[in-house]
């Protein structure tokens, strides 16, 4: 059984914006120690890839990742709108807190952050020696890890909204608590013994 306190971290995890702030953060936190580890690394691998390298790619992150988040985002919400007239109230709120979604559009808004920060930093001159290369380092991952969501993002979408779907996930949601109330029927508490008295002043806890 998990506290009281997990389990509102755990709830709290799943909101949408809690995700993609956390992944904000994330990007902005990278650019920023790119600038910090260029003293670090030796110039002869910044003389190789210098603001010519990264710029092009920097370009393209922040021109294209916030129009795929608002474009995914479209998405999420008339797929939403269209399960909630299908299903129940219940099941709409599991679809709410879809980690998958949630990772995914938090991806393609920390990418986009993490690309303009950048830009902002370079056009302000502050990375300066071996920078460019811890930069473009950061770079690939980022690009990887949006390739890698964008691929996610596709195969989520063939199954995101269905009746299928949905029934499976409030199937799986049902399962986990009724396993949870089997392992700890008295909520870890120490249950009386067969034909106990309960001592006198208890009071019955609903």
């Amino acid at each position: 059984m998990k506290s009281l306190r997990l389990w509102q971290v755990l709830r709290l995890s799943r909101r949408l914006w809690v995700r993609t702030s956390l992944i904000a953060v994330l990007g902005i936190v990278a650019a920023g120690a790119a600038a910090l580890l260029g003293p670090v690394i030796p110039q002869e691998l910044a003389d190789r890839l210098g603001e010519d390298a990264v710029m092009p790619v920097l370009d393209v992150l922040a021109s294209s990742m916030l129009a795929v988040a608002t474009f995914s985002l479209s998405i999420m919400v008339t797929t939403h709108r269209q399960a909630s007239s299908q299903v129940t109230p219940r099941s709409h709120r599991l679809l709410l807190e879809d980690t998958t979604t949630q990772t995914v559009l938090a991806t393609f808004i920390g990418a986009f952050i993490f690309a303009l920060v950048s830009i902002i930093l370079f056009r302000a001159g502050a990375y300066t020696g071996a920078a460019p290369f811890v930069l473009f380092a950061f770079t690939v991952l980022v690009v990887v890890l949006v390739v890698v969501a964008i691929l996610r993002w596709i195969d989520h979408l063939s199954r995101l909204g269905s009746m299928d779907e949905t029934i499976a996930q409030a199937a799986a949601r049902a399962r986990d608590t009724l396993t949870a109330a089997r392992n700890a029927p008295s909520m870890l508490a120490t249950p009386l013994p067969d034909g106990a008295v309960p001592p006198a002043g208890a009071r019955p806890v609903p």
